[in-house]
């Protein structure tokens, strides 16, 4: 007798979430370049060859971070999903395990998968598993969701990785989530 199989599930995982082109982000960067601009054309006292370095490499930084913006950059997170890393402990609740929250161990860390948005420049997977670290930034425009990679460098601890979360840059149910589960594991 053969066995039964459940049929392939062709639907988008829904744990994913797809990040967007930030509106918000894409205005404030444009509006901060047009009121600084004409103040560096206006500084006064400099040799002109100065005031040419400068506003070359505030061109260069302006298309590198509209760049970044436009999700077109070699790192730029495309999908995302967060998960516990225990969950074991997770399941548990506070009240099972005493002992364990008393002692400073972190058992609500989060992990997180991702995607780059870019994926003729990345090997063709999954995801990259990484860990979400603490201090995350919440608020109700904005959220900084910091991780780190396995395979990152040392210096990554001081400048850990950033995706850049705005209230336009994905669903409104879906950035609720990320921000309570950010602010309370």
């Amino acid at each position: 007798m053969s066995e039964v199989q459940a049929p392939e599930n062709k639907s988008v995982d829904p744990r994913w979430i797809t990040l967007r082109v930030s509106r918000i982000n894409l205005g404030i960067t444009i509006f901060g370049a047009l009121l600084a601009f004409p103040v560096m054309l206006l500084v006064s006292g400099m040799p002109p060859w100065i005031r040419i370095s400068l506003l070359v490499a505030f061109v260069c930084s302006m298309a590198w971070d509209l760049r970044l913006i436009l999700l077109k950059g070699r790192n730029s997170v495309g999908a995302f999903y967060l998960f516990d890393l225990d969950p074991q402990l997770a399941a548990a609740g506070p009240g099972e395990q005493p002992g364990k929250r008393d002692a400073g161990v972190d058992s609500t860390r989060l992990g997180i998968r991702i995607r780059f948005a870019n994926a003729a420049k990345h090997p063709a997977c999954a995801g990259y598993d990484g860990i979400v670290l603490r201090r995350a930034f919440v608020s109700p425009w904005f959220t900084a969701l910091r991780y780190r990679l396995p395979g990152d460098a040392a210096w990554r601890r001081g400048w850990p990785r950033v995706i850049p979360l705005w209230a336009d840059s994905l669903d409104a149910g879906e950035f609720r989530k990320i921000r309570v589960a950010l602010k309370w594991k």
